[in-house]
């Protein structure tokens, strides 16, 4: 029974994939875009909802559920981007195909033939989906560079930093949102999202970090260390204004606004949660290689917030954040990041 009831739905699945128009196939995907990432946000509830009441039992510690709820987060934003991204590529080609079709309803039975013609066709159809004008933007934003620490905010301390510039580091993913203050024009936005950081900061001179009395204190390791890291991971929510200098193109005799075209300049903040920091030291014994992650808070700020601004062009932009909070209690240390941003 289950059998043919499976190629029922099967048989009727085809057919009626089969006789969908471009513009049905559209709104479809589009529809389920909304429901799976509806699901899954609720399932993501779901779970770190879990790990709090695993926490209220006593079955796991404040520090294995910040590892688990990291975990369950950066898994389901994943999830969300392979949705996204798979379907809006066949978005992108149906696009194509109804720009297609609507070139061939205008009296146009075939393709163009001539070179020139089909270069004209082609830009047509790639521009077809920049040429649907909607106030709210919505991409995939990832980034990278170097991170280190300023203290009492002076960038001249970079100079005494015991941390190395070229190998601490910082990575970034999120999902990013654009919003015009005005129906007809993208020069002034707000721009608003949520991402995932990853902030490192690597010693050297056989250095590591330590916590005595509530201070964390950087002192000599006892081994010939190969690697002293401190790692932290956070959650952030950006808030700001953007200005994209694109400007409009003409289609068909009306000023559509671009976006993402030209220069884009960003400034803002940030605000959000510091959900685990981990240090990892390495060093060599007389038997074998060892290596050490040890999650400790560090006497670490758990509320993170802070300045973040972009200029850029096109895609891609040199991005800064720095953190006005101090990166360790009763400190002057304050976190800064410098980098390469993209908005895919």
């Amino acid at each position: 029974m289950k059998s043919k009831l499976f190629l029922v739905l099967l048989f009727v699945t085809f057919f009626s994939n089969a006789q969908e128009t471009p513009k049905e196939k559209m709104d479809r995907l589009t529809s389920e875009i909304k429901t799976l990432v509806k699901q899954e946000k609720d399932s993501l509830k779901n779970q770190l909802a879990a790990v709090d009441a695993k926490m209220e039992l006593g079955e796991i510690d404040k520090i294995e559920a910040a590892e688990m709820k990291k975990n369950i987060s950066i898994q389901s934003a994943e999830k969300m981007t392979v949705i996204v991204t798979d379907r809006s590529n066949q978005i992108s080609e149906l696009t194509q195909e109804i720009v297609r079709e609507a070139l061939e309803d205008n009296g146009n039975d075939t393709l163009p033939e001539t070179k020139n013609e089909r270069k004209i066709a082609f830009s047509i159809t790639n521009d077809s989906k920049e040429d649907k004008w909607e106030r709210t933007q919505n991409r995939l934003v990832f980034a990278f560079g170097l991170n280190n620490v300023l203290q009492e905010h002076q960038l001249k301390s970079l100079d005494d930093s015991p941390y190395a510039v070229w190998n601490s580091n910082f990575f970034e993913l999120g999902w990013g949102y654009k919003t015009t203050l005005s129906k007809n024009s993208s020069l002034a936005n707000v721009f608003y999202g949520l991402s995932f950081q990853w902030n490192e900061l690597k010693l050297f001179d056989n250095l590591y970090h330590v916590n005595i009395d509530d201070q964390t204190l950087v002192v000599t390791h006892p081994e010939d260390l190969k690697k002293s890291k401190l790692r932290t991971s956070s959650i952030i929510v950006p808030l700001g204004f953007e200005f994209d200098f694109s400007g409009t193109k003409e289609v068909n005799g009306e000023k559509i606004p671009q976006r993402n075209k030209k220069v884009r300049l960003g400034i803002g903040g940030y605000g959000g949660l510091r959900i685990n920091t981990k240090q990892i030291i390495k060093y060599d014994t007389p038997r074998d290689q060892k290596k050490e992650k040890i999650v400790s808070n560090y006497n670490m700020n758990n509320l993170i917030y802070g300045l973040t601004g972009y200029l850029g062009y096109k895609d891609a932009s040199l991005y800064v954040k720095y953190d006005l909070n101090p990166l360790f209690k009763d400190t002057e240390t304050s976190n800064i990041s410098l980098g390469v941003r993209f908005d895919l």
